[in-house]
């Protein structure tokens, strides 16, 4: 889009005879010379330049008639001394010959006028001035140099304060040319037919290579914009899928933690009634009297006192501060004391008075 724009600035510059920056040519240039430098250089800018000099031939052939007072042949002349074609350039040389033309009503020298007070090419630079020159070629009867003129004196007029603005319109309002010019229905450099079907199809040829540049970019740019997008769309299914398998993963382990937990719990559970059913076993296969630490027929003083001796020793609060297996062992112990304290009253309820 970039060269398209360039190539119809150029276009419109040269139609509308506006500033064109170039290198020198040579007064005897022919449009053949031009079509060569435009094959090897690729300068547009340069081209049109050279068939300007190829067409008109040197500003010696014009100075005669602008000296006269023909606007047209001023308008070309600054043209000239402006791009340095076929003459050393000299922007204030130019500047001089577009006023003179701009003066007459020349609405092509007026713009040109304008663009060099905007810039201060030749003249010091002059926002008020130069919105005036805009302002009298925005009345051109041409459409495309009247739509340059007002954008260029809107864009001016942005840098300018509103009594500066209305001082400059005053100016233009109050504007008479010296002479009557009736601009040319055709481009004011006045081209031959075949240059200006050249210029045509120079204009449509670059215009279309910007445009299949500009598409080519565009089906570039939506390739790579899919591609991310892809790219970005496989990464999130990717991190959804690593965080579905890492969350499975945890409520596996957490499983078979739970399961690893209740096993041992049963483990334990039953370790501890098969101790508490060996303690039992042991318990009934020892005589009262044996566990309770007596002989088989000691009073029953003694045998109540050897009773509490025992239980006392394997209290719970006695091995409160044990291990767990001691606290099972002392529980075992006292249900064994117990046992064998019951034993004894039994038989001794049992025996003869």
């Amino acid at each position: 889009m970039i060269r398209t724009a360039l190539i119809g600035i150029l276009a419109v510059a040269v139609l509308a005879a506006s500033p064109i920056a170039a290198q020198s040519v040579a007064p005897d240039t022919r449009v053949d010379d031009c079509e060569a430098a435009f094959d090897r250089d690729g300068d547009g800018v340069a081209y049109y330049t050279c068939l300007l000099v190829a067409e008109y031939g040197d500003a010696g052939s014009y100075r005669k008639a602008a000296e006269q007072g023909d606007a047209d042949a001023q308008r070309i002349l600054a043209t000239l001394y402006e791009g340095g074609a076929g003459v050393a350039q000299d922007q204030g040389v130019a500047f001089g010959w577009f006023r003179k033309a701009a003066e007459q009503g020349d609405a092509s020298a007026q713009f040109s006028l304008g663009l060099m007070y905007e810039e201060g090419r030749g003249v010091a630079q002059d926002y008020m001035q130069a919105h005036k020159w805009f302002n009298l070629a925005s009345a051109s009867s041409r459409p495309e140099l009247r739509r340059l003129s007002a954008k260029r004196r809107d864009q001016v007029a942005a840098l300018m304060s509103e009594s500066q603005v209305a001082s400059a319109q005053r100016e233009a309002s109050d504007f008479t040319p010296l002479t009557t010019v009736k601009e040319p229905a055709h481009s004011p450099l006045k081209p031959t037919q075949g240059q200006s079907i050249l210029f045509g199809v120079v204009i449509a040829f670059f215009g279309l290579l910007g445009l299949l540049a500009y598409l080519w970019r565009r089906r570039e740019r939506i390739g790579e914009d899919r591609s991310r997008q892809e790219q970005a769309d496989f990464k999130a299914s990717a991190e959804a899928k690593h965080e579905a398998d890492e969350r499975a993963r945890a409520h596996k382990d957490a499983s078979q933690q739970g399961r690893a937990n209740e096993d041992r719990a049963k483990r334990a559970q039953s370790e501890k009634t098969r101790k508490s059913k060996t303690n039992e076993k042991k318990a009934r296969a020892r005589t009262w009297y044996e566990v309770l630490g007596v002989d088989k027929d000691a009073q029953a003083s003694d045998v109540e006192r050897a009773y509490r001796v025992l239980i006392a020793q394997y209290h719970p609060d006695k091995v409160a501060h044990l291990g767990e297996e001691f606290q099972e062992i002392a529980q075992a112990r006292s249900m064994e004391i117990n046992g064998a304290y019951a034993s004894y009253k039994k038989v001794r309820k049992a025996a003869p008075i």
